[in-house]
């Protein structure tokens, strides 16, 4: 390279950078002006507009996506008829490259490009379209980012979802229908940029996501919950009531968070099984038995197990109606016979110390003793607790 310059220019040392890549921009070796193509565009300097748009006609592609690279590096609103020229090139690395680089520009004139992009038959293009939209923040891409959701591609949807977020406030509803995706980590991100939004209109939307099959989902749901503030205590509160122990340890968490404190026995024996502080709860006395009746139904064996030892602890009556039911109700699968035992012995020594007591009513619980439903606190009628052995 130097002694080719030293002909043309004298001596290569006193030669700038500006003037090194301009002189390889004319080199036989495709390698050399790509390098040169590069250097222009890491200059950032607003000179290099006119050797870089030449450079999009270079013979060699490599070239070409190059110059259009530097130019979205360059950011410089003259490259924009140039790139629009390109972004409905045959080669698909040509349409990536164009589609990027209009992002860098954000120009709004390419939105209408963009919106064309989205319906590209190559997924990293629609996925770019997608990323750019979101640069440019034109209100005119928010519906059709929202339309995205039915794309057959992950990625595409997630790229929706990341673009849709700058939008803030008036991408809360497209946002919301992200948070049914098939696919765990779009719902994941749909949530995630939701809560950034911090919208009270998202309340309900997230509040079902607590019990979310899959844990990063539930966790980002419960945080941004949170970061709604009070409004979202009566969703937790709620939640720890639920049938299913990693839902009321995250409601319990969450509250933690939002300096809730229980304001009834019940509710601090409900908050007490959450975190799985079976003790606490036990040492509250008859204002657990309901609870603990409960989360017979849990999912969790050991959750299962921890109640009917925590009942049998309590030695109340009123335990009998549910622990009666739950004989009944769970199959004939190895753990489930080996609890139904356990329930078995232990309703015979509730009955055995509590004989005096046996033909009185038990306080709470309607005949006959062996209901199929539980009456839960802070709920409005009887609820059938689920079975988790079913």
């Amino acid at each position: 390279m130097s002694s080719r310059l030293s002909e043309n220019r004298g001596d290569p040392s006193r030669w700038s950078a500006w003037d090194l890549y301009l002189a390889d921009l004319r080199s036989e070796d495709w390698v050399t002006r790509r390098a040169a193509v590069r250097g222009l565009g890491n200059l950032g300097d607003a000179r290099a507009l006119h050797p870089l748009c030449v450079s999009l006609t270079d013979p060699d592609p490599d070239v070409s996506e190059a110059a259009i690279t530097a130019l979205g590096a360059l950011g410089d609103p003259g490259a924009l008829e140039p790139l629009l020229a390109r972004v409905g090139c045959a080669y698909n690395p040509t349409r990536r490259a164009v589609v990027r680089a209009l992002g860098r520009v954000g120009d709004p004139r390419a939105v209408e490009a963009l919106l064309v992009r989205l319906e590209d038959e190559d997924l990293e293009i629609r996925a770019g379209a997608a990323e750019a939209l979101g640069r440019i923040c034109d209100v005119r891409a928010i519906s059709p980012l929202g339309a995205r959701l039915a794309d057959r591609s992950g990625d595409v949807r997630r790229a929706a979802v990341r673009a849709l977020v700058q939008f803030g406030s008036a991408a809360v509803v497209p946002l919301c229908g992200f948070l049914s995706d098939r696919d765990a980590l779009v719902r994941r991100n749909a949530v995630v940029a939701l809560g950034k939004l911090c919208d009270p209109s998202t309340l309900a939307p997230l509040s079902a996501l607590l019990a979310d099959n899959d844990p990063g989902v539930r966790a980002v749901a419960a945080t941004a919950l949170v970061r709604l503030g009070p409004i979202a205590a009566d969703v937790f509160r709620g939640c720890l009531q639920h049938p299913r122990d990693r839902v009321r340890r995250i409601a319990a968490q969450s509250l933690d968070a939002l300096g809730w404190a229980p304001k009834s026995p019940q509710e601090t024996a409900w908050l007490a099984i959450a975190r799985g502080e079976w003790a606490a709860a036990i040492g509250l006395g008859c204002a657990a038995v309901q609870p603990f009746c409960a989360v017979l139904g849990d999912a969790e064996r050991p959750v299962r197990a921890a109640a009917i030892h925590a009942l049998a602890a309590l030695g109340d009556r009123a335990a009998l109606p549910a622990l009666r039911s739950r004989l009944r109700r769970w199959g004939e699968r190895e753990t489930d016979r080996a609890l139904r035992e356990q329930v078995r012995t232990v309703v015979a020594q509730i009955d055995e110390a509590t004989a005096g007591a046996r033909d009185k009513p038990i306080p709470g619980v309607a005949p006959p003793p062996d209901v199929e439903t539980l009456p839960i606190p802070g709920r409005s009628g009887r609820n059938r607790v689920e079975s988790g052995g079913e």
